[in-house]
Order: structure tokens, then C-alpha cells, then sequence
């Protein structure tokens, strides 16, 4: 069959067209097999760094958990050699004092590490091992619960952004913690009819405070301990940097009453044994002696 010129260069054309075709269908092709790799690669690495994440993860819980659990023996072989051989319940409070005078504490981490300690004795004694923190200058805020291995209890500081500010008082911690522990609740019922009242709970409570000065309420706060020395509340004040001559107003009012303790830290970077060795001392031991409580499982 004869084909013209025009026929010919049409046909040429034409024949380019089809393998052109057919090179961009290979292109296309082969560029859908490197996103489907490189995607493939990417759903890889990603499954693998959460896998990563989540072993991390509970790995790091694990450790707190074993950590947690130590410091509890600790306290235990204690409480044993001072004639308890089981940990009655109560419930534990922490003040962390954030007045200006403890900026390096808390920038440094070592308030952190105090924490952590006193997690220790929430673990032993409170029946859920959870630890209420408070914050205080001259004024005294609920900071929320510290909670064993399901809350991040080793960023507790950090994480609730608990900065250096103020004076110091002691006064707004007792009112602070007689509230959050023994004010009456009360539930409301149906359209805010029939409120009834819980009972009070009476558990006993170890109320910790971490504090490295003195107090510009000394006399309000003889007061408001005074007035609340029948309630089930120990007040432990541990005061931090110095002994007892640097903390006349602690002393004083351990001294004239049965339920405030006192502690004294040189410093506030001590290992687990040499602070709750001063913690469980004799006084808290009789305190603890003196109410009906409950035995803890730990």
C-alpha cells in the first residue's frame, strides 16, 4: 500500500505519541513503586519510634515504680526497728515552701528529688499511695495529687510550674490543709434538692512541710495549731539549710505542742535513709500511737 508524505509524517507522529505513551505509563509506574516504598519505608519507622516511645515509656514507669517501692522498704525496716512492725494508714500532705529565698532549690532540681522522697512516704502509708501537694509563700494554693507510676510523679515540679515567689508564712498551710482534709462535703441531690452531708473522714494525716526560713506569722500560726491539736493531723516541718538554731519558730512550736514535729536538713540533697531516718522519729512514732488507724497492706 502506497502512504503519501503527509500520511507518513502523520503516522510517524502518531507512533511517536504511542511510545511517549507508554514511556510515561512506565514513569508513572515506576514513581507509584517509590512512593508505595518510601511510604512503606515511613510507616516503618514511624510504627517502630512508637514502639520505641512506648517501651521507653513503660520501661521509665517500671523504674519509678521499683524506685517508689524501695523507698517504701526503707521506711518499713524503720518503722520495724522502732516496734511497728505494720505501717498504719494516713493520709499524706506535702507544703512546698516556693518563697523567693528557695529560687536555686527549685532551679536545680533538688526540690524535685525532695519530692520524689516524700512520695516514699505517701507510698507507705497512704492506702493509695498518693501524695496532695500544696504550694506556699504567704499565701497557700492546692496544687493537686501526685499519684504512683500512673501520674509522672518525677516531673511533678516542672510539670505544675512551681517557681520561686513571696515571703514565707505557715499560718495559710494549716487553714489550707484543714479544709482539704476535714471540711464536710456535701453532694447534691436531684435539681439541687435532698444536699446530703458526707461524714467527715477522720483518717489521720501526715502533713509534710518543706521550708528553708522563717515565717513573718509566727504568732497567727501558734494560734491556728493550737486550735487544731485534737484534729487527726501531725504537722511535720522540715526545715532545709540549717539546724535547729536556724528555725527558732519550728522548734518553738514543737516544743509547746503534741502534733507538730521537726526535722532539720543541713542540706537538702540527703539519701533516702538519712532523711526518712529523721522523719520516723520518736515523736511521730508516739503521735501515730496515740490514734486507733487502720493497717496498711505495704
Amino acid at each position: 500500500m502506497f502512504i503519501n508524505g503527509d500520511d507518513y509524517i502523520l503516522l510517524k507522529f502518531m507512533l511517536k505519541l504511542v511510545i511517549l505513551w507508554q514511556w510515561l505509563k512506565i514513569m508513572l509506574w515506576n514513581a507509584k513503586n517509590v512512593v508505595k516504598e518510601k511510604l512503606f519505608e515511613f510507616r516503618k519507622e514511624y510504627y517502630k519510634q512508637c514502639v520505641c516511645v512506648f517501651l521507653e515509656y513503660n520501661e521509665r514507669k517500671i523504674i519509678m515504680s521499683i524506685d517508689l517501692e524501695k523507698k517504701a522498704e526503707r521506711i518499713g525496716v524503720i518503722l520495724a526497728k522502732k516496734g511497728i512492725k505494720k505501717a498504719p494508714v494516713m493520709r499524706v500532705g506535702v507544703a512546698l515552701d516556693i518563697s523567693g529565698s528557695m529560687y536555686s532549690i527549685i532551679r536545680s532540681g533538688l526540690l524535685q528529688t525532695a519530692f520524689n522522697q516524700m512520695m516514699g512516704v505517701s507510698v507507705k502509708f497512704d492506702d493509695n499511695g498518693e501524695l496532695d501537694v500544696f504550694k506556699f509563700d504567704t499565701r497557700c494554693d492546692y496544687v493537686g495529687t501526685s499519684r504512683p507510676v500512673t501520674g509522672d510523679y518525677d516531673k511533678f515540679i516542672s510539670n505544675n510550674n512551681i517557681t520561686d515567689r513571696g515571703g514565707t508564712s505557715y499560718a495559710p498551710i494549716v487553714d489550707s490543709a484543714i479544709k482539704f482534709f476535714f471540711q464536710e462535703k456535701k453532694s447534691s441531690g436531684f435539681l439541687g434538692f435532698g444536699k446530703k452531708s458526707e461524714p467527715e473522714d477522720n483518717t489521720p494525716v501526715l502533713m509534710l512541710i518543706l521550708t528553708d526560713g522563717e515565717p513573718n506569722d509566727a504568732s497567727t500560726t501558734a494560734k491556728v495549731m493550737e486550735n487544731c491539736k485534737d484534729k487527726p493531723i501531725y504537722f511535720h516541718m522540715v526545715g532545709i539549710g540549717g539546724g535547729r538554731e536556724s528555725f527558732p519558730t519550728i522548734a518553738k512550736l514543737a516544743d509547746d505542742l503534741p502534733n507538730v514535729g521537726e526535722v532539720y536538713l543541713p542540706r537538702i540533697d540527703m539519701s533516702d535513709d538519712e532523711i526518712y531516718e529523721q522523719l520516723i522519729c520518736d515523736e511521730l512514732i508516739e503521735w501515730i500511737a496515740n490514734f486507733s488507724m487502720p493497717v496498711s497492706v505495704r
